[in-house]
């Protein structure tokens, strides 16, 4: 007896024998149109709300070094994992030749177009604290204080400032330098309130202390929004982000 298949493809599963008894519904053969493949990949929640249905992404394959695929996200899903925090993107990519197999691993990469001016930092200027987010700023008598800031949108090298600075003020480059133990760092935002300032121009300075400017960006520049997630295994964001716009001055 010839059964024949509904449709054309590659089959990736074999459940039958020759001489094996089959009932009425029993599958027998697992049969892909793999000249379209799926990608899906896990988003981190900060980065989720650029992602959208039909944005063009490219996608890299560790199988295939120095071969880039472009796509487009084809499904966003509507609520994030709870225990990672991320949420699921679905990736169409055409596959002509079956070069790309089911069960690669893959990097994906999706910018968003610039909108607006923003005023960024490198992201060594920034000091977390897991609760508050510092910068080291310039005052006129050459000495630093430590200021709250508010973060934006993060890429790779640069963090959007969203309050705490303006435009031309000068903060440190490498804020951790200034901490070297667990203790200092306690110390020191125990007293921010009365705090005089720290001077930078003490010996021993570390070689990264170098200051930078706070520069206003184009989102062209914060829009590499390469999802260090996206590679699997890994999600977020952000491997190497394209398009980053490194404007701050160094002094």
């Amino acid at each position: 007896m010839t059964i024949r298949a509904p449709a054309t493809g590659v089959v990736v599963e074999k459940r039958v024998l020759p001489g094996q008894r089959i009932m009425e519904g029993d599958p027998l053969y697992r049969i892909a149109d793999l000249s379209v493949v799926w990608l899906e990949g896990d988003v981190f929640e900060q980065d989720l709300g650029a992602a959208r249905v039909g944005q063009e992404v490219t996608a890299e394959f560790q199988a295939l070094p120095g071969v880039t695929r472009t796509g487009r996200i084809t499904y966003v899903a509507a609520a994030l994992s709870m225990e990672t925090r991320t949420g699921r993107v679905r990736v169409a990519l055409s596959n002509p030749e079956l070069t790309l197999k089911p069960g690669m691993f893959a990097t994906i990469r999706f910018t968003t177009p610039a909108t607006r001016s923003v005023l960024s930092v490198p992201r060594s200027a920034v000091l977390s604290t897991g609760e508050r987010n510092l910068v080291f700023l310039k005052r006129p008598d050459g000495r630093f204080t430590p200021t709250d800031v508010t973060l934006g949108v993060q890429t790779e090298n640069r963090l959007e400032i969203l309050r705490g600075l303006s435009a031309g003020d000068t903060v440190v480059s490498s804020a951790t330098f200034l901490v070297d133990a667990e203790s200092n760092l306690g110390t020191l935002l125990g007293g921010m309130g009365d705090m005089p300032g720290m001077d930078m121009t003490a010996p021993g300075a570390h070689a990264d202390s170098a200051p930078a400017a706070a520069s206003h960006d184009s989102m062209a520049g914060m829009s590499g929004m390469d999802m260090p997630g996206m590679e699997m295994p890994k999600p977020a964001g952000s491997d190497s982000q394209a398009g980053h716009n490194h404007t701050g001055r160094r002094e």
